[in-house]
């Protein structure tokens, strides 16, 4: 077939996954089978399509790439890093991202979640398209998540579309004997927070802030840790910002008041000053 018809053939069964998950589920491993090799073809739009695919499989039936995991993730990956097209590198970021949110955490390696911790930070602190930044910051959040399996009660009601940019602090900075989990959310805030610090990434300050916001959810009372880095630079902010953008950080702030309770205290007269 030409390469128009492999597109619009591509295209087709991406809309047919979307249909209802009974008429898709009983064919999900053998979708995978087939689709699986045909994501890094050289046909960019195809291979981005066929990306597509997998992740709503992955979104439909998790269970369907537990035999394919570790391969299905090495490849993204490598796709993550693929500067022949922004589409591909985006359709790639976000299924890693529902890979990670749908399945059950414990199956992705150690290895795989620290690769991909220091690749997204790289795309974060270099990727010059927009929506790909998006991408690879829902990401930076979910990475950071501790606990995986509560993003999956935020579903219904996630409102974040992330977006971001900017450095991360020296690895060397976090305490290392912390469990994976810890590790990952130390370093994810740090990121975030220094996105919101450099006033030359205000395009992203949104951005950031919505994916500290789900972080804090995901977290609960455990994210209380971070409010000595966090509330500082939403402070400056929300201080800084336009009128028509002070309601939005209010609106963040009041989140993550909500969430950490009582651990807010020793911040009430600085809230209350604002």
């Amino acid at each position: 077939p030409s390469l128009i018809h492999r597109e619009d053939s591509a295209k087709l069964l991406y809309r047919i996954l979307l249909w209802d998950k009974s008429f898709i589920t009983p064919y999900a491993e053998a979708l995978l089978e087939n689709i699986l090799p045909m994501i890094e073809d050289n046909h960019i739009f195809f291979s981005e399509s066929m990306i597509k695919c997998i992740g709503r499989l992955v979104f439909i039936k998790p269970e369907c790439i537990y035999s394919r995991l570790s391969q299905l993730m090495n490849i993204l990956q490598k796709l993550i890093q693929d500067q022949s097209s922004a589409a591909r590198r985006r359709a790639a970021l976000s299924t890693i991202s529902i890979i990670i949110r749908k399945i059950d955490r414990t199956k992705i390696e150690e290895q795989i979640f620290t690769s991909l911790l220091i690749l997204t930070i790289s795309i974060v602190r270099n990727e010059l398209d927009h929506s790909v930044r998006c991408e690879a910051i829902r990401l930076l959040g979910i990475i950071g998540a501790i606990d995986p399996y509560l993003i999956k009660g935020l579903e219904k009601s996630d409102k974040f579309g992330f977006p971001v940019d900017e450095s991360i602090q020296d690895f060397s900075s976090v305490n290392m004997s912390s469990s994976p989990e810890e590790f990952y959310a130390k370093i994810v805030v740090d990121s975030l927070i220094s996105i919101l610090k450099d006033s030359t990434l205000y395009l992203h300050h949104m951005a950031a802030s919505q994916a500290l916001v789900y972080l804090f959810r995901t977290l609960g009372q455990k994210s209380h840790q971070f409010l000595g880095q966090i509330l500082p630079a939403l402070y400056i902010i929300i201080k800084n910002c336009p009128p028509s953008s002070a309601e939005f950080y209010f609106q963040q702030l009041s989140v993550l008041v909500g969430v950490v309770g009582c651990h807010v205290g020793s911040q009430v007269e600085e809230i209350i000053s604002i």
